[in-house]
């Protein structure tokens, strides 16, 4: 399985045992980007359908701008507790997690500054130190709480998963995937075209390449 991140664009190649008929294609629109997901093989209509299922079942779990969401309703929360969905709390918890690994380089509280500057929206700025000194205040895990599947923020602080919701979402669709041992591809991300079409159909046939000469 090889994972790529380049030009906004997140591909996941799997070499399997699919068979050879004409790939299935969905695009669709899920977590503020555009998707493809494409599946060799007899069952390839079901299993790209799964996969778009599974995504938007996700993004109904960590999306901040949806106010029906875990994530939206822990950010509205103001300091209270909020039991997480199952969902909501592993992916959270290995959030958290990833935060340590990384020695915070990796930081799920990032949301007002993703705020601050704008990100995703149409007011995108530079904002002033005086703002980001201020903003930094209320970044950081030790503002997050567990105690099972009920979490508190410190007010003013807010959870952002952007970071790893795509990749999240590629090992789920990858597992989908692997279990039927078909051929896909997944583009998780971005649009694409000219130079970068030529780039990342290259970087998937290279991954093909490699797998089958690792086996």
């Amino acid at each position: 399985m090889k994972r790529i991140l380049a030009a906004s664009l997140l591909l996941l190649t799997l070499s399997g045992c699919g068979g050879k008929s004409e790939p299935y294609s969905t695009d669709f629109f899920a977590m503020d980007t555009f998707m493809s997901v494409k599946v060799l093989g007899s069952d390839g209509e079901s299993l790209a359908q799964q996969c778009e299922s599974e995504i938007n079942a996700l993004e109904s779990v960590l999306s901040r701008t949806r106010e029906d969401t875990d994530i939206a309703k822990l950010n509205a929360a103001d300091g209270a507790p909020v039991t997480l969905s199952d969902e909501g709390a592993k992916m959270l918890s290995t959030a958290l997690d990833l935060s340590a690994a990384t020695n915070g380089a990796y930081d799920p509280t990032v949301a007002p500054l993703t705020d601050l500057w704008g990100i995703g929206t149409e007011h995108q700025q530079v904002p002033a130190q005086s703002d980001i000194d201020a903003a930094l205040q209320n970044v950081g895990t030790q503002h997050v709480h567990e105690n099972g599947d009920a979490v508190t923020l410190a007010p003013g602080s807010k959870i952002d998963l952007g970071g790893i919701a795509k990749g999240y979402a590629a090992d789920l669709c990858a597992d989908i995937l692997k279990s039927a041992d078909a051929d896909g591809l997944l583009v998780l991300g971005g649009l694409f075209a000219g130079k970068y079409r030529a780039i990342f159909l290259a970087t998937v046939l290279l991954a093909r390449e490699e797998s089958e000469t690792d086996n």
